[in-house]
């Protein structure tokens, strides 16, 4: 479910598909795309053709937004008890991960079909190799550091300690916890240099620390609302902070670049202000589209690395343009038709309600 705030009153609302923000969305799905474009390195390009060596930043961005979007969730919560608190927490994370499930599930069945294809082994290894499968399917893999769709770990590190900074949120007073949030912060990205560091438990560290920013997206949020800080310099403010970040990430060289670390601050103030300048005005057919691009970004996230596969099955010696051009068709394409399939599925389910089979009313 999508929460904002209400500006002009201070409070918390729902947020539906007609008030959400598109700022946020259109960069949702930029950053799906430079992350898309980041993992062309799975084609194997020449480093002269491959581009967009530090756009890994942008799952930082992704962890943000979740972070700020989760404490928004738990702030408006009115548990008394631990013991409540908890029970919101694991509900949340649950309804999250169920969410995800029906757009992983194939993505990841897939994979491992393809990987047979691709580097056919005999049936006994094959069946070994699937005994991997339910750490993917059921995204765990940010517990081990090992997984067959690689960029599956994002979803897997927020799942995974979602539970706990639900809890955090709930316990721990809001200025107190943005106190605890920005220390450890500085010293995971003082130590780390923001390489993305992939060894366990850093996807779970990264992932935590990241999150735990939401607090200081919300503050200073509710700051900026405070001193009616004005729509258009937080607009101008704002995207321009997020084109830095562009900039900064595209690169053909993965030794130099921006101080990554400054990037991570541009998402948090491009974010910030994005927010503040709150959503605009656009007729119905460009905010559907908007928000239908932005659902499929998310489709195309988990299966860009299933596209890259396929072409290396069906052009192992094509140019790198020629294989670039057709991983980014193939990720659309079944992007497309697999958020399709998948509606149509969940809506069958829902009205089967095979629960009845197994459950007693």
């Amino acid at each position: 479910m999508w929460y904002h705030l209400n500006y002009e009153r201070g409070q918390i609302v729902k947020k539906t598909a007609s008030n959400r923000n598109l700022l946020i969305d259109i960069w949702r799905i930029i950053a799906a795309l430079l992350i898309v474009m980041y993992h062309t390195r799975y084609l194997n390009l020449t480093t002269e053709n491959y581009h967009f060596h530090q756009a890994y930043l942008y799952v930082e961005f992704y962890f943000l937004l979740s972070g700020y979007f989760a404490y928004v969730h738990f702030h408006k919560c009115s548990c008394k008890s631990v013991n409540e608190m908890a029970g919101e927490s694991i509900r949340y994370t649950v309804k999250k991960w169920s969410s995800y499930l029906p757009y992983v599930i194939p993505a990841v069945i897939a994979q491992y079909i393809l990987e047979q294809i691709l580097s056919p082994v005999s049936r006994a290894d094959f069946l070994h190799i699937l005994e991997e499968m339910p750490r993917d399917l059921f995204l765990l893999s940010a517990a081990s550091g090992k997984s067959r769709v690689g960029p599956l770990w994002y979803l897997s590190a927020m799942i995974l300690v979602m539970p706990l900074l639900g809890m955090l949120f709930q316990y721990i007073p809001k200025y107190l916890m943005l106190i605890l949030s920005i220390l450890p912060a500085m010293i995971y990205y003082g130590l780390t240099g923001a390489s993305g560091v992939r060894t366990p438990p850093h996807d779970l560290i990264r992932a935590m620390v990241c999150m735990m920013l939401g607090v200081l997206i919300f503050c200073l949020l509710e700051e900026l609302n405070r001193l009616k800080f004005r729509k258009l310099p937080a607009l101008l403010l704002g995207e321009g902070l997020l084109i830095y970040t562009v900039i900064s990430t595209w690169s053909t060289d993965s030794s130099t670049g921006y101080g990554k670390e400054t990037v991570v601050l541009a998402f948090l103030g491009g974010i910030v202000l994005l927010l503040c300048h709150g959503d605009i005005r656009l007729p119905a057919p460009a905010r559907g589209l908007i928000k239908y691009a932005c659902d499929l970004s998310f489709v195309m996230y988990i299966w860009q690395k299933g596209a890259a596969t396929i072409v290396d099955i069906l052009i192992p010696e094509g140019s790198d343009h020629k294989k670039v051009i057709i991983y980014c068709a193939i990720t659309v394409a079944v992007s497309v038709i697999m958020k399709f399939l998948t509606e149509q599925l969940t809506a069958l389910m829902k009205k089967a309600a095979p629960g009845k089979y197994f459950f007693e009313k």
